[in-house]
């Protein structure tokens, strides 16, 4: 072995420890988490927390039923994440499974930091472009599933609270996005009204409780692709649904986590200082932090080589990242420099898995799952023979795609709540919750 490859042996060892979060640190991230969540609620009583009282907002989405199985008719959903826009014609039929149509755009950067008029004039155009494919009588309703942190007055009104995810759209903080798009829709003619306005994590829980409304165990939604956020039906305030906006989570109670590549990737983001957490283990970020993290493995290795281009610029997305993972999924001449990427890729996508657990696990007690007793795992739904334990529908890129992010969000749960609790909590893919679970909420508050 050559003094080069020693030296990075010896880095990527040093490198792989700033990635590791053991169990007691999250344990104790999972408790901090859930006294953020208290903290969160007494202090904005639904309304978004004071960030010096917590970094977990809590927001009120006035929802406090969900979907039972036997809603009907035809409903639109508006989609703004983080990457698409998606204008979706929703079918419900009593027991049935929906009939879906889907106009889908890449949303252009130009219009991410723009002004709200051309904003929601993107969304206005294209949903009409949708509309005018099919002859639907009416003014119909529209979920609008809207990806950021929002304060809601009614289930049709809200305040964005601020952007994340990239956006910095001038004019619509402090504004209701859902007043906004009604101006838009009816500046351009488009036959659709704004039934309910939620977040994209809150359409997930519903879609999920619509998948599995027999079991009636699904009480929480999970995103965990560009962005990630979870909602949660509370037992102690009356099976409300309560938007977490979990990615402001900052740490500031828990042993080091952080290191300096996230410093560095925070630094670099549009909103440094902020959603710190959702910097930790969303795909936005993950490609960078190891990028970064492998330019500095071989910072050393043959000084004066070309390295290939997918580190040398940035930023990485992180589906090359988990693409490079799979057996035969990642093309590089340097075995060095594979060995190097792919090592600290997986870190980085097994730390997101344990410090989304530790989330997760906060979430599920705060949804009773530690007090429940042991004779609920022997409870079984007839209908899915699933489990009667806590079911988390969950939706996003990296969930599906991150190389066995379920099986490590399992382990984790292992580490953090033990055996026996983590057998309660059990994660579902609640199928496209963004689209067809604003849709169901729309037809929630038409009938």
């Amino acid at each position: 072995m050559t003094d080069s490859h020693s030296a990075v042996s010896q880095r990527l060892d040093e490198v792989l420890d700033k990635f590791d979060v053991p169990a007691p640190t999250l344990v104790e991230m999972k408790d901090d988490f859930l006294r953020e969540m208290r903290a969160g609620w007494e202090a904005g009583k639904g309304l978004g927390a004071p960030s010096d009282v917590s970094s977990i907002k809590m927001l009120n989405t006035h929802i406090d039923v969900l979907p039972r199985g036997y809603e009907k008719g035809v409903y639109y959903a508006l989609d703004l994440g983080g990457t698409y826009l998606r204008v979706l014609r929703v079918v419900l039929g009593h027991g049935e499974k929906p009939e879906v149509a889907e106009h889908r755009k890449p949303i252009p950067k130009g219009v991410m930091s723009s002004t709200s008029d051309d904003l929601f004039d993107f969304i206005a155009v294209t949903a009409k472009e949708m509309t005018g494919k099919f002859e639907d009588e009416g003014v119909i309703p529209a979920g609008f599933t809207f990806s950021f942190p929002m304060s809601q007055e009614t289930i049709n009104r809200g305040t964005l609270v601020e952007w994340t995810k990239g956006f910095s759209t001038a004019g619509v903080v402090g504004e209701d996005p859902a007043a906004l798009l009604t101006k838009a829709m009816e500046k351009r003619g488009v036959p659709i009204y704004v039934a309910a306005l939620c977040n994209d994590t809150v359409g997930t829980l519903m879609t999920c409780a619509y998948q599995f409304e027999g079991c009636g165990t699904c009480k929480i939604g999970m995103i965990i692709g560009t962005g990630t956020n979870a909602a949660y039906s509370d037992p102690t305030l009356g099976n409300l649904v309560v938007n977490t906006e979990w990615g402001g989570y900052n740490f500031r109670n828990v042993q080091k986590v952080l290191n300096e590549y996230d410093h560095a990737v925070d630094e670099a983001s549009p909103n440094p200082g902020k959603q710190l957490y959702e910097k930790t283990i969303s795909g936005m970020y993950l490609g960078e932090l190891t990028r970064l993290a492998c330019l500095d493995v071989l910072k050393d290795y043959s000084p004066g080589k070309q390295l290939p281009d997918f580190l040398a610029k940035g930023p990485l997305d992180s589906k090359f990242v988990c693409a490079a993972l799979e057996e035969d999924g990642f093309e590089c001449d340097d075995e060095v420099v594979r060995i190097v990427f792919r090592t600290i890729g997986d870190a980085v996508v097994e730390r997101s898995a344990n410090l989304c657990a530790a989330g997760l696990a906060a979430v599920a007690e705060k949804c009773g799952i530690g007090r429940e007793n042991k004779r609920h795992m022997r409870e079984v739904c007839v209908d899915h023979g699933m489990p009667r334990c806590l079911t988390i529908g969950v939706d996003g890129s990296l969930y599906l795609k991150g190389y066995h992010y379920p099986e490590r969000l399992a382990m984790a749960f292992s580490k953090i709540v033990g055996d026996v609790m983590a057998s309660l909590i059990h994660t579902v893919h609640s199928s496209d919750g963004s689209g067809v679970g604003a849709a169901l909420m729309a037809a929630a508050v038409s009938q």
